[in-house]
């Protein structure tokens, strides 16, 4: 081999491949970055997302707290829980389970009795008032007794019970 060809190829492994081994651990350090500083805008944006669905969280349970202690939903809570006194518990459990069949089964046709008697009570009237001032938060508010059958609602909901 002519010495103009080692010379060449010295100076390639002399300059270049120093220079592809500076260009490789570069780009490593490049993606090492890249992939640290992304890890940590993500981990910024999930806490700030955290923050503000706890507060709209709170703001939530405060409200729901507020309008526990109102008259209105006190007292219908109180009259329908005590429509179940001196009731067997199996005959209790199978007159929700009638009702919500019932309720089901007529949603499409306007509703059952029952559902049109939650919707035509004072404690409906004064939810569908509460979320009229606030309609944007709320896409329906409703309120149950102690066994989760509804006593009050702003529209039909889809079952009874």
């Amino acid at each position: 081999m002519k010495l103009k060809a080692k010379l060449v190829i010295a100076f390639v492994l002399v300059a270049i491949v120093p220079l592809a081994l500076v260009a490789i651990v570069s780009a490593l350090e490049a993606r090492r970055s890249l992939r640290e500083s992304v890890g940590v805008q993500v981990a910024t944006l999930v806490r700030e997302k955290a923050h503000a669905i706890d507060l709209v969280l709170r703001n939530r349970i405060s409200e729901a707290r507020i309008l526990a202690t109102s008259a209105e939903i006190r007292e219908a809570t109180r009259v329908a829980n005590e429509a179940y006194a001196g009731q067997d518990e199996g005959a209790i459990s199978r007159s929700i389970t009638r009702l919500d069949t019932e309720w089901i089964s007529m949603k499409k046709a306007g509703g059952s009795a029952t559902a049109r008697r939650v919707m035509g009570a004072g404690v409906s009237r004064f939810l569908q008032a509460y979320q009229r001032r606030n309609p944007e938060r709320y896409g329906e508010i409703f309120l149950t007794d102690r066994r989760g059958a509804a006593i009050g609602q702003t529209k039909i909901l889809s079952d009874y019970d």
